[in-house]
Parts: C-alpha cells; structure tokens; sequence
C-alpha cells in the first residue's frame, strides 16, 4: 500500500516538475508596434446584450489601435436584443470601424465566423468572445508578438471576474490551466488554446477554415493550435495583456462547459495532447479509487497522509505560478480543490466518454 501511494504521489510530483520547468516566464514583450497592419478583430456574440458594450468600450481602451482597425460582431442569431445594442454603439468608438455581421442561413458559432473569415480580408485577425474584457495592453502586446516574421499566431491568458469563494475555487483552476497552456507552448507541443484571445496572420487563416469543419461543436481553437507549426505560434503570458471573461453563474453552467471542454478530447489531432489528458484522468482515477478504498478499510491515518503529501505538492506550484497573475492563492481553496478535484475530474470524464450531451448559448449538443 505504503509502495502504491509513493509511486502515485511521485508521479504526481513529476507531472508538477515538468510544468514548472516549462512555464518558466519568458522575456517580457513591450507594445511596440513597427508596422500598421489591417486588423480585423472578430467577435462571435449569442445572447450577450449584458455584455457586448463593456468589451467593445475596452477595445476602445486599447493603449493602441492600427488606423485600419475593424470590428466585426458576429450575430449567431441571438434571441436577445445583442444586435440592437451593437448597432446603437456603431458611432460610439473613434480608434475603430464597428460592423455587424449575421448570417441567417448558417446556425452555430463556428459556421458563422466561417461565413465571416471567406468574406473579408485582413493582415491580421484577432478574435474573443463577447463576453470577454480586454486588459488595456492586450491587443499592441499581441500583434508587437506578431512583429516576429516566423510567428503565425499568437494567444494570451484568459482568467476568471469576480469576488467570493467559489470564485476563487473557479480562478485557481483557470489559472491552472493558463500554466499548463504555457508550458507545453514553450515544451513546444501545444495541448491547449483560448479563442477568447487569439491573434493570426493573414497566412493562418487557411488552417483556422479547415478547423472550423470539424463536426465537434466546440473546441476549434485547441484544433488550431495542435495543428500549428510550434515554432510559429507563440504564448503571451504577462498580467498587462490579460483578457477577463465571466465565470460559469451555477452549477449547471459549470458541469456543461466542462462536458463540452472534455468532449473535444476525442478530436485532438495531437498525440501529445491526447496523452497528457489520458494521463491527467489516470492519476485523478487513481486517487479516487486509492482515497475510497482506505476509507472503507478504515485506514485514516493513510487517507491523511494521502491527502496531505498530495496538497504539500500542489500549493507551493500552484503559489508561486499564481502570483505571476497577481493572485494569492488562498490555503482553505487549496485544500478543498486538491480533494475535490479529482472526484470532479473523474465525473466528467466519465460523462464524456459515455457521449453525454451538453447545452451552450441555449443550444444542446450530443455525440
């Protein structure tokens, strides 16, 4: 037993050696622009009326816009008043042209901003979600990423809003995953990716397209950048290029969008990314089958040290990757994640894998 707790916490430990390594923080990038390139920034909107105004307003906020800037709000047939509220703002904003695009033949996010991209042409895209709002830095931060002639594409970390408990629980998993993110950039074999801030060249465009047929619903941006050149894609992580974006508002919400982030796994083109998943659901499997079987035998003194070796491994990571984004990382939200989110994690990866169907923007998905 004693053997079989060592290895699994080892493995652990390993897991966070590795990730520690490779996010180490590269040379920061000053906004300095040298080109003014067409840009296009594409935001798909469904049902966003609360929303669409405070992230166009801090696009206008941006310390820096190309004077060729246009914004496209893609409409995916919103049953709210979204294109009412974009269309009283198209005069609103003086650093940008603000366009609203819809397109009633075409349902689904990925189907409309393809009927967007063949439409029109730029040097540069960025896109995010509407319900997303830009740090003041985040777009000259990501196109000066861009200044670099062997960089294609480039993404930024996107993190949580919000005060209170189950916002911290939610923001240290996010943050989380903006770290693993980092790491396998720099490890050179991305797993993961944010559209909610994502900038391309005019020269990745043709790749994003074939993306967006995949017949998953969600998911076309890990597709992207497992698809990408390594070398040509970059990761800005730097707290003054930071996109904030709304948490998951109940736990419904939150079991969903985790079914449809766990959903798309079976579509990784990536075989690293395929394995680091499989291995990251092992481990969690593992804990819970391990944590159950000393609690029915009533070895608590083995569940305790279980527990406590497994959160003395994760807190000091987790503490010291947090504060690159100016967050402490809370002791109580620690415990309570290292306990409660392998049991989390094995759920949903079990709902996935027997094709549980999930619903996004008023929309139900099933495999």
């Amino acid at each position: 037993m004693m053997l079989l707790i060592l290895c699994a916490l080892a493995c652990w430990f390993m897991v966070f050696v590795f990730l520690n390594y490779w996010s180490r923080p590269p040379r920061s990038i000053d906004a300095y622009i040298q080109k003014s390139h067409r840009l296009a920034i594409v935001i798909a909107a469904r049902n966003e009326q609360e929303n669409i105004e405070r992230l166009l307003r801090s696009i206008e906020n941006q310390t820096w816009l190309p004077k060729n800037t246009v914004v496209y709000v893609v409409d995916d047939h919103s049953k709210d008043n979204t294109a009412s509220v974009v269309l009283s703002l198209t005069d609103e904003f003086s650093k940008f042209k603000l366009i609203l695009s819809s397109f009633k033949e075409v349902v689904g996010k990925k189907s409309a901003l393809r009927e967007l991209l063949t439409s029109i042409d730029a040097d540069v895209y960025y896109f995010t979600d509407a319900d997303c709002e830009l740090s003041a830095q985040t777009i000259p931060v990501m196109l000066s990423a861009l200044e670099n002639e062997t960089v294609d594409a480039a993404f930024c970390s996107v993190v949580y809003k919000g005060k209170g408990f189950v916002f911290d629980l939610l923001q240290a998993e996010q943050l989380n995953s903006q770290v693993v993110t980092e790491a396998f950039f720099n490890f050179g074999k991305p797993i993961m990716a944010n559209a909610a801030s994502m900038m391309i060249r005019q020269s990745a465009k043709n790749l994003l397209l074939r993306t967006y047929e995949s017949e998953v619903a969600s998911g076309d941006d890990t597709f992207f950048a497992q698809s990408l050149n390594p070398a040509a894609c970059r990761y800005v992580m730097q707290p003054d290029t930071v996109v904030y974006t709304c948490m998951p508002e109940s736990v419904r919400e939150f079991a969903n969008q985790r079914i449809r982030w766990a959903s798309k796994s079976v579509g990784y083109p990536s075989i690293v990314a395929k394995a680091f998943a499989a291995l990251i659901l092992l481990f969690n499997l593992v804990w819970v089958v391990l944590m159950t079987w000393l609690m029915v035998k009533g070895w608590w003194t083995w569940v305790l040290v279980f527990i406590v070796s497994k959160f003395g491994i994760e807190y000091p990571f987790h503490r010291k990757w947090f504060l690159r984004f100016n967050y402490s990382h809370k002791v109580i939200v620690a415990m309570l994640l290292s306990i409660l989110h392998p049991i989390y994690v094995c759920v949903i990866g079990v709902l996935s894998f027997l094709g549980v169907g999930y619903t996004w923007k008023g929309r139900t998905f099933k495999r």
